[in-house]
């Protein structure tokens, strides 16, 4: 996670996105910096830490960073995602119902471990239990950032941005962004299962 200086700056001061700030600590021996979580940051609010898995989640999604790790954990599976491609598109749909934010999230890696024998045959098995679980972390930390009235994603400058005719905009969504639903689509392509034959 890093952050420019100016870029902390413009997010702190305007309206529409609340600032990350990572968090940078040492380790015990005193000899390397680790910067592994992050913090929320919204004026007026309680800053809102999180811890280093919900930092790479948010990292992957935001900044559509590569290079992760993930472990999905499932009755009779356990394995390690290896992901070096991320895409994220979303939509407000605000007109159509309940208010919503569409999110598609495409994914591209190879299992790097596994506990057990992973057939290369069943790819696609593989795949819909890596999208479940990484849609299920999505919506947990957008859920969670919803509760504490955070939104380090920018969908109210999304939202501001494609209403500049009309009035009070932030008031708006300030109404709109408690009750919102995240509807999350993720697709992962995985390429191997990381087994040597």
């Amino acid at each position: 996670m890093t952050t420019f200086l100016f870029e902390f700056r413009r997010e702190v001061l305007g309206k529409g996105i609340d600032a990350v700030l990572p968090i940078i600590d040492i380790d015990e021996e005193n000899q390397e910096f680790k910067v592994e979580k992050s913090i929320v940051i919204k004026r007026g609010e309680e800053p809102m830490e999180l811890t280093s898995e919900e930092t790479k989640y948010f990292n992957s999604i935001a900044n559509s960073a590569s290079g992760f790790s993930y472990n999905v954990k499932e009755v009779n599976h356990s394995f390690v995602l290896k992901i070096y491609e991320v895409r994220v598109k979303y939509k407000l749909i605000l007109n159509e119902g309940e208010p919503r934010i569409d999110m598609k999230i495409t994914t591209v890696g190879y299992i790097g471990e596994s506990k057990h024998r992973l057939n290369g045959m069943n790819l696609g098995k593989y795949d819909k239990l890596a999208a479940e679980h990484i849609k299920k972390q999505t919506v947990e930390l957008l859920t969670k950032f919803q509760e504490k009235n955070v939104d380090p994603f920018g969908f109210g400058l999304r939202y501001r941005a494609t209403r500049l005719s009309h009035k009070d905009t932030m008031d708006e969504w300030n109404r709109i962004y408690p009750d919102i639903k995240f509807n999350v689509t993720v697709k992962v392509k995985l390429k191997g299962t990381g087994a040597v034959e």
